[in-house]
């Protein structure tokens, strides 16, 4: 994201995307490491990453605002409002600094 403060990885069947400032709110569940993000599988819910690593690297490319990603059945679109992903089984996420959802 051109803000600089989500950074995304894609392993196989799997998109991890972490958010430097946090997830905000923090999610309900207990954590002893921190809350870095979101995971999302081509098969299944997305879900907050409770990680002690992230997976944000600072030279990786940019998906600049109105642009979309899209790879094994998931597709996320940046915009000025935040990083919207989504399965092509309908679950998905949105992620922002001021706030997340998962569906």
């Amino acid at each position: 994201m051109p803000s600089k403060n989500i950074g995304c990885g894609f392993d196989a069947v799997v998109l991890r995307c972490d958010i430097l400032s946090g997830l905000q709110p923090e999610p309900g569940g207990p954590c002893e490491l921190d809350w870095t993000g979101i995971v999302l599988e081509a098969e299944g819910p997305a879900s907050p990453q409770c990680a002690g690593d992230t997976i944000y690297e600072a030279f990786a490319p940019v998906l600049a605002y109105g642009e979309t990603w899209s790879r094994e059945g998931i597709t996320c679109d940046s915009t000025r409002s935040g990083l919207d992903c989504r399965s092509v089984e309908g679950h998905g996420f949105k992620l922002a600094r001021a706030a997340w959802l998962v569906f």
